[in-house]
């Protein structure tokens, strides 16, 4: 879940103003009622002629938006153009954790995991003041559509981990809740798009078929579905997540 969500104050406090209200400022010369002179490009409330450069430059050049590194306690790692709100791009945040359980529990291969190590991936494309999200927690695949589409921009993280993450997300998020051992699993996957199996429920009904038919719906003892078992992360996973981490304190 996404948690620990707070408003954020995007106002910039800036002392001057731009010269005129326009998207680009130009160099015309401005006469205000007091003797106070300023420097090229601004002007402050009540000063008198103002000298521009004859070069223009966009509102946005004077003013910088303020970067957003956090929303709540999750940290920024993309911002999304025309998601919502047309022309206007979005804040991402990310929620990557690695739970060591206190507890055992056994494993899809069999063997009992003392502290077994968990991951927990969520995410959220948040609205324009970041009071709340617009879509949120398994939005792997949304984003995925998105990078694709070239309406992500990439923050904290390369492009290519960001790609990564996103395939790790699909992998082994929550890697302690599988339902079937590694044996189970191997044969669902080999037979979930069999015609024969069409007409069943893709997500229960289908798998115990498959199951029964392969002579595997129990396995060493082991009924699919009747207990969530335990897959360890590789070391190369654990590797790349903790660097992700790192990267986007």
């Amino acid at each position: 879940m996404v948690k620990g969500f707070s408003k954020e104050n995007n106002k910039g406090g800036h002392d001057f103003i731009p010269t005129e209200k326009p998207s680009k400022i130009s160099s015309d010369s401005i006469n205000t009622s007091t003797d106070v002179e300023v420097g090229t490009g601004f002007m402050q409330r009540g000063s008198k002629k103002l000298e521009t450069s004859s070069r223009e430059f966009p509102v946005e050049d004077v003013f910088p938006k303020k970067e957003v590194k956090k929303i709540g306690n999750e940290p920024v790692v993309a911002s999304v153009k025309d998601f919502d709100y047309n022309g206007r791009s979005q804040a991402v945040t990310l929620n990557v954790e690695l739970r060591e359980k206190d507890h055992p529990q056994k494993g899809i291969d069999g063997k009992e995991y003392k502290n077994p190590l968990e991951l927990g991936i969520s995410g959220g494309i948040w609205n324009s003041n970041h009071s709340d999200i617009t879509t949120g927690g398994q939005i792997q695949d949304t984003l995925r559509e998105q990078f694709e589409k070239g309406n992500i921009k990439v923050n904290g993280i390369s492009d290519e981990e960001f790609r990564k993450l996103l395939d790790v997300w699909d992998r082994w998020h929550l890697n302690d809740l599988n339902a079937g051992t590694k044996k189970q699993e191997s044969i669902i996957d080999e037979h979930i798009n069999d015609s024969k199996y069409a007409h069943l429920d893709e997500f229960y009904d289908r798998k115990v078929q498959i199951l029964k038919d392969n002579d595997a719906y129990v396995d060493n003892g082991y009924q699919w579905g009747s207990a969530w078992l335990y897959e360890p992360l590789p070391d190369d996973i654990i590797d790349f997540v903790k660097h992700i981490q790192k990267r986007l304190q």
